[in-house]
């Protein structure tokens, strides 16, 4: 009995490892139409609007886009928030995780929002503060299929958008494309103005091909500077907490190591892009050895 239920035991154990193998391959082979199954939950399920759900600044969706030590076609399950390292108990091949860097992507920093049964498409993107233009293709809205691309320029932000119909005569779509804004900028158009930044709204029908603009002027922004974190080791790179306008000033909290100097880059109305080191506190650090300091611009 004991020798049969080794014997039992050691076939299990074998079929388990044949069974992982084989689903390692089967998610490496699908992993792209995983997204699209992904996007197409999207296209059939209204996904919260800006007033439900906190929307990140700017400057701190900058600081999010996706880096985390991955090879192609996934990402660990469990990752270290003190380490950049996956942890030893990450599975590879749990398609969640990867959703979790996908979602917010998706529906923080570019805003896409899709109601198939209403025929209706929001873009509502929060550009990192020096990106001029992304390109999105493939979003699915019901059958068909749009791409988009976004561009920043001086004085205006624009969306361009193509429809791919799966279907002649096809219903038309109503497109909503209201960008974030740099705080404190201006604009001819509604606009939605809180706390941490400004959309402005423009809509538009759209059948084979629209193209929408969001004409704005002045506002203030704030860039880090791009330090990559080394595999194993602790992050050692400044932080944009929050920004806001206070008084006609424009105020940022920042997070660095104690003691070190950094350069930011901080554009104000009216002018261009300038340098400003900024130089955190030596005392008080966190366990990671970080430290903040809040600075005020204008006024």
């Amino acid at each position: 009995m004991v020798a049969n239920a080794c014997r039992n035991h050691g076939a299990v154990r074998r079929y388990a490892r044949k069974y992982r193998s084989k689903r390692r391959r089967k998610y490496c082979a699908r992993i792209g139409s995983g997204l699209k199954v992904r996007l197409s939950w999207l296209s059939g399920k209204r996904a919260a609007s800006h007033g439900e759900a906190a929307q990140p600044s700017p400057a701190a969706a900058r600081q999010a886009a996706p880096r985390t030590p991955a090879s192609c076609g996934r990402n660990p399950a469990v990752i270290s928030g003190r380490l950049y390292k996956p942890l030893d108990t990450a599975v590879p091949q749990q398609f969640f995780a990867t959703s979790m860097v996908l979602t917010p992507l998706i529906r923080g920093l570019l805003g896409i929002d899709v109601d198939a049964p209403a025929h209706r498409v929001a873009i509502a993107p929060h550009l990192p503060p020096d990106w001029d233009s992304v390109r999105v293709e493939n979003v699915p809205v019901g059958r068909d299929r749009l791409d988009f691309a976004i561009r920043r320029s001086t004085g205006h932000i624009t969306a361009d958008v193509t429809r791919h119909a799966m279907a002649a005569g096809a219903s038309t779509l109503d497109v909503v494309f209201s960008p974030a804004l740099p705080l404190g900028a201006t604009t001819a158009l509604r606009a939605e103005h809180t706390a941490g930044d400004v959309h402005a709204t423009v809509r538009g029908v759209l059948r084979d091909h629209l193209v929408l603009e969001v004409p704005y002027s002045g506002g203030w922004s704030i860039v880090p500077p791009v330090i990559p974190a080394q595999i194993g080791h602790r992050s050692e790179a400044p932080r944009v907490l929050s920004e806001r306008l206070s008084g006609g000033r424009y105020v940022v909290a920042l997070e660095g190591i104690a003691g070190r100097t950094y350069r930011f880059r901080v554009c104000e109305p009216g002018t261009a892009w300038r340098d400003v080191d900024v130089t955190f506190p030596t005392t008080g650090a966190n366990t990671d050895g970080y430290t903040t300091r809040t600075m005020s611009f204008g006024g």
